[in-house]
């Protein structure tokens, strides 16, 4: 439905325009309404604990929608930012990479399988988060973002520092190449989000030291 540009436009615009499609398609329900509910049934896709093949194959099949609804320019990226629950989609999504980083594997016949959707899922998260920490536009709201709250922060940093040394175990048992393919796109996820916080320190320094130099000499008494 979504590679049809009205149907995209309307989802990104939350429902404001494209009355006259949901007209069309005999949809009840205000648009906004509409609308809303499918975001909130999209973020609960992502705040159930996947703990199961099915389940993570549904998170990633969630945050590949999101990834092309970003990939529609502003307003699609909006939708990353916009909160139908407590958290953003962008916040969700890390909250998806933080819980997969601390799941144990018991080495069992179906660890393949599952291993596999795990890495798949962690793959399409660090794409996604790496597409939109580099892109021209949306690099600094993105990152502002994601440092904006204390969890998030927490988590973002946590996982910056962690996941390219975790994500070669016990992936590697299996499929090394997989293992190291994480590892990298971990590594530029981390590089971006140090780089960002250099930049803050920086601008913060500046800051303090225009502030200093603009104050009027002291007059003597």
């Amino acid at each position: 439905l979504l590679l049809g540009p009205a149907m995209l436009k309307m989802l990104c615009s939350g429902g404001k325009d494209g009355s006259e499609l949901m007209e069309t398609v005999g949809c009840e329900n205000e648009p906004q309404q509409a609308i809303n509910s499918v975001l909130k049934d999209l973020s609960e896709c992502l705040t159930c604990e996947a703990t199961t093949s099915l389940e993570l194959k549904l998170c990633r099949l969630v945050v590949n929608l999101l990834a092309f609804i970003a990939s529609s320019g502003k307003l699609g990226y909006e939708v990353l930012l916009g909160s139908v629950t407590a958290h953003s989609f962008l916040e969700l999504t890390m909250e998806v990479l933080a819980s997969q980083m601390e799941c144990k594997v018991d080495f069992s016949t179906e660890v393949h399988e599952l291993l596999n959707e795990r890495y798949l899922l962690m793959r399409e998260v660090l794409i996604l988060l790496n597409r939109l920490a580099s892109h021209a536009m949306f690099s600094k709201p993105t990152l502002e973002v994601l440092m904006g709250s204390k969890r998030c922060a927490g988590l973002t940093i946590d996982i910056a520092n962690r996941l390219p040394q975790r994500s070669k175990y016990p992936l590697r048992q299996l499929n090394p190449q997989m293992a190291n393919d994480l590892a990298d796109l971990a590594q530029k996820f981390r590089s971006r989000v140090y780089g960002f916080l250099e930049e803050q320190q920086h601008s913060t320094a500046e800051r303090c030291d225009t502030g200093a130099s603009g104050k009027p000499p002291r007059v003597p008494r």
